[in-house]
């Protein structure tokens, strides 16, 4: 009976921190309180802001460079250039032939395809991170590249990376570019679908929308 016992008390301890190792840490799966989120997510779009546009205006100048153009000018603040607002542009010389033309206009395009399918194999496989501010950072980073390439898509202007585009391939119409224009909106529907995802997860079908942290990239602008 003493030997039973002996090894029921010796053997308390061993058991004991076998639980508490294998347990979670208190607190460690609660989610963050939504105001927390969405003030987070507000601090978190200004870095964004800033690494969208040298993604965006830094893929154009070495898109120049690879195709044997000179960079000019680069210029990652906002200004007005030929009186028109720019977040940043770029300026080169020697881009000569229209396919070197069309691989610098559609540049940030790539970059921008290439960010938001690795965020949707991230999302659509549950590898994003555990840690809900962690989540966050990467799906705001995520916005910030969507609105970017999804903000030429009603665009008319003149000045559009994307209308020049549409003008160098030869389609100088609506009617051209209507096919276009559609392929460009289903890719930024289906990458805006996975971003709800993203933000659905964030937030943990909390009864505060998820559209709060959504709008905040959406605000801050464009690159």
């Amino acid at each position: 009976m003493h030997q039973v016992l002996r090894q029921r008390l010796a053997g308390g301890p061993v058991v004991a921190l076998a639980l508490l190792v294998a347990a979670p840490a208190a607190g460690a799966d609660q989610r963050p309180e939504t105001d927390h989120l969405v003030w987070a997510g507000l601090g978190m779009a200004v870095p964004t802001y800033f690494i969208g546009v040298v993604a965006h205006e830094g893929s154009h100048a070495l898109a120049a460079k690879l195709a044997g153009a000179e960079l000019t000018e680069l210029h990652l603040l906002p200004g007005v250039h030929h009186g028109h607002f720019y977040f940043g542009y770029v300026r080169t010389r020697g881009l000569v032939s229209r396919g070197a033309r069309s691989f610098f206009l559609i540049a940030p395009k790539l970059v921008d395809l290439a960010v938001l399918g690795s965020y949707s194999a991230a999302v659509l496989s549950d590898h994003t991170p555990d840690n809900h501010y962690g989540r966050l950072a990467l799906t705001v980073l995520a916005t910030g590249f969507w609105v970017d390439f999804s903000k030429d898509i009603p665009a008319f202007w003149a000045h559009s990376d994307v209308v020049k585009l549409y003008d160098l391939i030869g389609a100088t119409t609506e009617l051209r570019r209507l096919p276009l224009r559609l392929v460009h909106l289903g890719l930024s529907a289906a990458a805006g679908t996975v971003l709800w995802i993203g933000y659905r997860d964030v937030f943990d079908d909390d009864e505060a929308p998820a559209s709060a942290a959504f709008l905040v990239p959406l605000a801050t602008g464009s690159f």
